[in-house]
C-alpha cells in the first residue's frame, strides 16, 4: 500500500481514502458498529453517490456478533450493553464498566456462562486480592451481568448471591488542613489562574469533571448555578466573598467560556487539570497526596464545623446520602469528641463517642451543631437542676444480669433548654453539654436533684 494522502478536502461523511502502491485512489465509508463498504469513483461522483447513499441506508450490525457464541460470556456482555440499565448510565460510569467488562470478556468470553460457578467467581476473586478495589469493581460488575443472565434465563441459578465483597480500608482522598490551603493562597494572590481554581474548589466544592466546565454563564443574580456532570445533582449556592474576590480579580473571564483555561486558551481536560492543579500545588509546598477532590471535602468539612445540617452540605456538595456525607465530614465529629472528653471526664463514662455518632451522621434534630443562640435568664440553671428522667431518651441492654446504660441521648426539649442555657451563661455548648452530662449520670444512679 502506498502512501496515504488527503484527495479532497471534503468528502462525504465517514469517508476515507488514500492513493495504493499502484496509484489508484480507493474510497471506503467506515462507520462504527458498521462494515467497511467499499466505494467507486471519486467523491461526489454520480456513481460514487449511489454507492454511498446505499451504503448509509444499511442496517447496523452488533459489534462482533459474528464472533460471538451465543450463551457464552461475550454474548452475555453484548446483551448487557443494549440494557436500559447500561445505556442510561453517565458516559463516564459506562466507559469504566465497559473497561471492566472487556478485560474480563478478553479472558473469558468464549467460555458458556451457564458453567460459571461460584467457586470459579471467588478464584478469580482471590486472584485480585493484592488489589482489593479492583477485585469488588469485578464482583459489581459480575453481579449486575449475571443477574441479567438470570432474567435471560441463560442461567438457573445466580452463583453471585454467596459471593462476598473483599474488606478493606478505603483510605480517599485526603483532606486539606488548614496549614496546607495557608501555604497555598500565600504562594498564589488574587489574580492569578491558580488561586482562582483554588477558590473554586473549596467555595463551590465541584468535582473536577465540573470544575473544568463551569464559567460566567453559570452565574446567576450572585448565585452559582449549574448541574453536576456526574450524578445530575443541580446546584443553587451564593457566591462566598473569597470566590467572588477571585473572579473579580480577573476581567479576562467576560469573554471566556470557562473559568479556567490553558495557556492556548483552551478549556481544561479533567485529567490535564488534576495534573496542572497537583504540580502546581507541589510548588506551593503542599505535601504530596493532595489533589482537587481534597478541597471539596475541606470544603465539606468546614461547613460541618461552621455548623450546617447534613441537607445544607448535600446542597452545596451534591451528595446523594448521608452516609456519603458522614464519611468527608467525621473528622469534625472527631474533634468535637476530644475536646468533650478532655475537658469533662465523665462525659467519657457516659460514652461520648456513641451520642456524636449522631453529629458523624449529621441528622439535624440531635447534632449540636444545629444549636441556635435564644436569650434567656438565669433561671434557666435552676430549670436544668431540675431534669428528670423521663427527660432522657434512654437505650439500655442486659449485661452481667443488670441494666446498664448503652447509650441516651437528650430529648429535644431538654436539648432546647441547654442551647438556651449556654447562650445566657455565655459558655460554649461543650461546657453546658458537659454539665447535663453530669447531672445525667447522677440522675442514672437515681439521685435526687
Amino acid at each position: 500500500m502506498g502512501r496515504r494522502t488527503q484527495l479532497m478536502r471534503q468528502p462525504p461523511k465517514y469517508c476515507h481514502g488514500y492513493i495504493d502502491c499502484r496509484g489508484k485512489p480507493r474510497w471506503y465509508l467506515r462507520r462504527a458498529g458498521h462494515k467497511q463498504v467499499p466505494l467507486p469513483g471519486l467523491p461526489w461522483s454520480p456513481d460514487f453517490m449511489a454507492a454511498y447513499e446505499a451504503a448509509m441506508a444499511g442496517q447496523k450490525i452488533e459489534l462482533g456478533k459474528s464472533r460471538i457464541k451465543p450463551g457464552s460470556v461475550s454474548d452475555l456482555i453484548t446483551i448487557y450493553y443494549q440494557t436500559a440499565a447500561f445505556i442510561q448510565l453517565s458516559d463516564a460510569t459506562r466507559q469504566t464498566y465497559r473497561g471492566i467488562l472487556e478485560r474480563f470478556r478478553a479472558d473469558y468470553g468464549d467460555h458458556p456462562v451457564a458453567r460459571l460457578e461460584e467457586q470459579h467467581i471467588t478464584a478469580l476473586l482471590d486472584k485480585k486480592a493484592a488489589t482489593p478495589a479492583a477485585a469488588n469493581n469485578l464482583r459489581r460488575m459480575l453481579r449486575a451481568i449475571l443477574k441479567l443472565a438470570k432474567k435471560r434465563k441463560m442461567i438457573r441459578v445466580n452463583p453471585m448471591t454467596e459471593v462476598e465483597p473483599i474488606r478493606y480500608k478505603v483510605k480517599g482522598f485526603k483532606d486539606w488542613p488548614d496549614a496546607e490551603i495557608k501555604l497555598f493562597t500565600d504562594c498564589y494572590a488574587i489574580g492569578t489562574r491558580e488561586r482562582l481554581a483554588f477558590e473554586l474548589l473549596l467555595c463551590a466544592a465541584p468535582r473536577r469533571s465540573d470544575a473544568v466546565r463551569l464559567g460566567p454563564g453559570h452565574i446567576v443574580g450572585g448565585r452559582l448555578v449549574y448541574r453536576q456532570k456526574k450524578t445530575g445533582a443541580e446546584i443553587d449556592i451564593p457566591l462566598l466573598p473569597q470566590l467572588e474576590a477571585a473572579i473579580a480579580a480577573m476581567p479576562s473571564l467576560a469573554k471566556q467560556a470557562v473559568f479556567l483555561e490553558t495557556q492556548f486558551g483552551e478549556a481544561f481536560t479533567e485529567t490535564g487539570f488534576y495534573n496542572w492543579f497537583t504540580e502546581k500545588a507541589r510548588k506551593a509546598g503542599v505535601p504530596k497526596g493532595r489533589s482537587p477532590h481534597g478541597l471539596r471535602k475541606a470544603c465539606c468539612r468546614r461547613l460541618a464545623e461552621a455548623g450546617c445540617s447534613a441537607h445544607e452540605i448535600m446542597s452545596v456538595s451534591g451528595h446523594e446520602t448521608l452516609k456519603e456525607v458522614a464519611f468527608v465530614t467525621h473528622r469534625a465529629a472527631n474533634l468535637l469528641a476530644l475536646e468533650v472528653q478532655s475537658r469533662h471526664p465523665a462525659a467519657e463514662r457516659c460514652r461520648v463517642d456513641r451520642r456524636l455518632s449522631a453529629m458523624r451522621s449529621r441528622t439535624p434534630m440531635w447534632s449540636w451543631c444545629q444549636f441556635k443562640p435564644q436569650r434567656l435568664t438565669f433561671s434557666a440553671r435552676k430549670r436544668l437542676s431540675t431534669l428528670s428522667a423521663a427527660k432522657v431518651d434512654g437505650r439500655f441492654r442486659r449485661r452481667k444480669n443488670r441494666t446498664e446504660p448503652m447509650s441516651f441521648r437528650f430529648s429535644p426539649q431538654t436539648a432546647q433548654l441547654i442551647r438556651r442555657l449556654a447562650d445566657a451563661e455565655n459558655a460554649s455548648y461543650v461546657e453546658i453539654v458537659g454539665q447535663a452530662f453530669a447531672l445525667l449520670d447522677r440522675v442514672k444512679k437515681g439521685e435526687k436533684l
